[in-house]
């Protein structure tokens, strides 16, 4: 029995570099016939702690009458991870990541891009319990589905995604493929 594979296709903000993001960049992926667009929170592209330019763009989004954008969450930022080994690090990944999810008071999001992991990092089961403490975080936060991007390390690969997600039976989790980060020679029923 054939599976449809269905993808959504869009733009991340990341495509400006370091650039600032501001409505007349957003304005250039509108006129580009761009609608699903990422706004990807890594600093200085995206100064989510703008609260004049949250609004800005809540209400350039509005205007324009696109879908709710998605949210790639801030990672890595003062060298913080929420599967990092130290409790007060995980904790601080997770106030940035929630000071940039307060965009949500503002305008409504498709979804939200967590990255488990650094480039490289090795598998132990116990980040599996940071990311469940991440994910479920995220939701209690607001509500928004998470999706985990995959990554060039031993813990974001589709079928370490795949068994977190069984494993903790979280409702409203999903994989965000990403492809500068490779695992191209997959099943089409890999991808949720």
């Amino acid at each position: 029995r054939s599976r449809t594979l269905e993808m959504d296709f869009g733009i991340s903000t990341r495509c400006f570099g370091q650039t600032p993001l501001t409505l007349d960049l957003l304005e250039r992926l509108r006129r580009a016939g761009f609608k699903n667009i990422e706004l990807h929170a890594a600093l200085p592209g995206f100064d989510y702690g703008n609260r004049s330019l949250r609004r800005d763009i809540a209400r350039w989004f509005r205007e324009n009458d696109l879908p709710a954008p998605s949210l790639h969450l801030p990672f890595g930022r003062f060298d913080e991870d929420v599967l990092g080994a130290r409790p007060l690090e995980r904790q601080r990944a997770l106030d940035e990541i929630k000071r940039c999810l307060e965009l949500i008071d503002m305008l409504p999001l498709s979804f939200a891009v967590l990255h488990l992991g650094s480039t490289g990092q090795t598998f132990n089961p116990v980040v599996f319990e940071h990311a469940y403490t991440a994910v479920a975080a995220i939701h209690s936060f607001s509500g928004v589905r998470v999706l985990v991007e995959t990554l060039s390390n031993e813990i974001a690969t589709f079928d370490r995604i795949h068994e977190f997600i069984a494993a903790a039976q979280i409702q409203n989790v999903g994989i965000c493929y990403d492809t500068g980060h490779g695992e191209m020679e997959r099943r089409p029923d890999a991808v949720h």
